[in-house]
């Protein structure tokens, strides 16, 4: 069994500790947690049910836990409703890699949080995250039917994967810098309820946007609900080489704004608001590598493919994933600047083909 200590860790240490257990069918001790939270323990019965794992404490404001797997993930169907305003990427993210090798079609229904400016958001899992798992996945479909926000309501999506049932153990390919002059488009997504949009608000926001980004493609995609006050806006920089638009590139980079509603009752406190988020996107373009939320999910893979990634930043939440992952996996990384190199990657079969 391995024993870990995650102790001043971050949730996604925890959260990635959990994955990886699930995925590899590896005994875990974790000690020194942080207070379990509701949507946590809603995710670690789904890898329960999933995996037909053994499990002590499982409970609010446990500090330890045990979790021993004794298959690979088998669930189809997943359902759950967070608590009032929690994220749905915290409910999704220690599942993702069981989901993504499990050689099955699984259909998420959820209710949570969509939309977050400290958490990465629906549709970011939607736009960013996923577009870097292709190898992985032959089919997805998303649906949000309600939108939520972080601490005040829960929105309600339907995510569809399809994960391949045979996929390549080749490292993945090098993740190259990200260059402004690279950008090919910006994709905006506003999701706000109709009553409080004033005439042309779309079109003053996609004017700030144009003027910011000038000679870049702007498009904005509006969606209304009827049960939210104020709005959120991600925007989605999109790289590419000759225009084109390539999956194989680290192409996409996403920054996520929610304002109250007060804030779109006034023009002017709306304008300036818009304009401090394209000022904090310039910065993390600015910045070349890709960014902190995907690098954390990305990691995972390196172990157990290879590669290497050039992130924004090496902070202390990548480092913990990266001391998670080399405990658990039994890898080396090494960091050098801003680039991160898996340079002994796991040498075995992730699944079988009894397995699937």
């Amino acid at each position: 069994m391995i024993e870990l200590s995650l102790k001043d860790f971050s949730q996604t240490a925890l959260n990635i500790s959990l994955s990886l257990a699930s995925l590899l069918k590896k005994d875990l001790k974790l000690t020194h947690l942080e207070k379990l939270d509701e949507t946590t323990i809603l995710a670690i019965n789904v890898l329960r049910e999933g995996t037909g794992a053994y499990i002590e404490g499982a409970i609010e404001n446990s500090h330890k836990l045990i979790f021993q797997p004794t298959k690979h993930f088998s669930l189809k169907k997943i359902s759950a409703t967070l608590p009032k305003g929690e994220p749905i990427y915290e409910f999704l993210q220690p599942l993702l890699l069981p989901t993504l090798f499990s050689g099955k079609k699984i259909t998420f229904d959820l209710e949570g949080a969509t939309s977050s400016a400290i958490n990465p958001s629906y549709d970011y899992i939607k736009e960013v995250q996923l577009r870097y798992f292709t190898n992985f996945i032959s089919k997805q479909d998303f649906h949000i039917s309600s939108a939520g926000f972080l601490g005040q309501n829960n929105g309600k999506v339907k995510l569809i994967l399809q994960s391949k049932s045979e996929f390549s153990s080749t490292p993945l390919k090098k993740l190259n810098l990200l260059y402004y002059k690279d950008i090919i488009g910006i994709k905006l997504i506003l999701n706000t309820n109709k009553e409080l949009m004033k005439e042309n608000f779309v079109d003053n926001i996609r004017d700030l946007f144009k003027f910011s980004f000038p000679k870049i493609p702007i498009s904005v995609l509006p969606r209304y609900f009827e049960d939210i006050e104020g709005i959120s806006l991600d925007a989605f920089i999109l790289f590419g080489e000759n225009n084109s638009f390539d999956n194989d590139l680290a192409f996409v980079k996403g920054q996520s704004l929610i304002a109250p509603q007060e804030f779109t009752l006034s023009s002017s406190n709306f304008q300036q608001i818009i304009l401090d988020f394209i000022l904090s996107l310039k910065e993390k373009i600015s910045k070349e590598g890709i960014d902190i939320f995907l690098a954390l999910d990305l990691i995972p893979l390196l172990g157990l493919f290879g590669g290497e990634i050039i992130v924004e930043e090496v902070n202390k939440d990548i480092l913990d994933v990266i001391f998670v992952v080399e405990t658990i996996v039994d890898v080396k990384f090494k960091v050098l600047g801003n680039k991160i190199q898996c340079v002994e990657p796991y040498e075995q079969d992730i699944i079988s083909i009894d397995d699937l």
